[in-house]
C-alpha cells in the first residue's frame, strides 16, 4: 500500500504540470495569443478586458523580442477599448512611452501612427517628431511625417506634406507609396465636382495583384467603391 501510494503521488503532480504547462506552452505563441482572441465569442470590450492580462503577461515575458512588441502594439492600439471609462489616452501614452524607450530602432513604430487616435490630440505631434528623431528607418520616418500632417493645417500641413513627398515619396505604403499619398493629400477633388449626378473623378490605383487600374476603365459598369479606414 505504500509503495502505490508514493507512485499516485508523483503522477497526480505530474498530470497538474502538464496541465499548468499547456497554457504557458500557448502563451510561448504569439500566433496562438492572437488566434485565440480571434475566436472569441464575447463582446469587443469584455475580450478586450479578458484576454489584456495575458498580452501584458505575453509583452513582460517576451521584453526586448519583435513578439513582445507587437504585444505592446496590441495593447497600445486596444486600449481604445478604454475610452468609455476615460482611461484611453493615459493606458496609452503610458506603454507608447515604455515602446519608444524599449523598442527606438524597430521597424514596427510605423504602427504607432496609424493607431494615434488612442493618443491625446495635442500630444501626437511630439511623439510623431520624437519618433521620427531617433529611428533609423525611412518607412517609420515617412509615416510620422504623415502622421504630422494630420495633426496640422494651412502651410504647416502643406510643408509636412511636401516634405514627405521629397524625402520618402518612393516609400512603399501599402499598396501605394508615401508620395502618391502627400499628393492626394495636398490636392483634393474640388467639392464643387463631387455630387450626385456628376462624373466621378478618374481615380487611380493598383489591385490586390498589384496591377493598376483607372476607374474610367470600367466605364458603363456598375462599380462598387468601398471606402473604408482605421480608427
Amino acid at each position: 500500500m505504500k509503495r502505490s501510494y508514493f507512485l499516485l503521488v508523483p503522477l497526480a503532480a505530474l498530470m497538474l504540470s502538464f496541465h499548468v504547462s499547456a497554457q504557458d506552452v500557448a502563451d510561448k505563441s504569439l500566433s496562438a495569443l492572437l488566434k485565440d482572441y480571434a475566436a472569441s465569442k464575447e463582446s469587443r470590450i469584455k475580450k478586450y478586458k479578458t484576454f489584456k492580462p495575458r498580452f501584458e503577461s505575453f509583452a513582460k515575458t517576451h521584453e526586448g523580442s519583435e513578439d513582445g512588441l507587437k504585444a505592446h502594439l496590441w495593447l497600445f492600439k486596444n486600449s481604445w477599448w478604454l475610452r468609455q471609462e476615460n482611461k484611453m489616452e493615459s493606458t496609452a501614452v503610458s506603454i507608447v512611452d515604455h515602446i519608444i524607450e524599449t523598442y527606438p530602432k524597430s521597424k514596427l513604430l510605423d504602427e504607432i501612427a496609424a493607431a494615434k487616435y488612442v493618443l491625446p490630440k495635442d500630444q501626437r505631434l511630439s511623439y510623431f517628431r520624437r519618433i521620427r528623431k531617433i529611428s533609423p528607418h525611412s518607412s517609420v520616418r515617412a509615416a510620422m511625417l504623415l502622421g504630422e500632417s494630420y495633426s496640422q493645417n494651412g502651410d504647416a500641413k502643406r510643408s509636412t506634406l511636401e516634405e514627405l513627398k521629397k524625402k520618402f515619396g518612393k516609400v512603399s505604403w501599402n499598396a501605394s507609396t508615401y508620395g502618391a499619398i502627400a499628393s492626394a493629400l495636398m490636392n483634393p477633388h474640388d467639392r464643387a465636382k463631387l455630387k450626385i449626378g456628376q462624373t466621378a473623378p478618374d481615380i487611380e490605383g493598383s489591385d490586390v495583384d498589384g496591377t493598376a487600374f483607372k476607374l474610367s476603365d470600367y466605364r458603363g459598369k456598375v462599380v462598387l467603391l468601398d471606402f473604408w479606414g482605421n480608427w
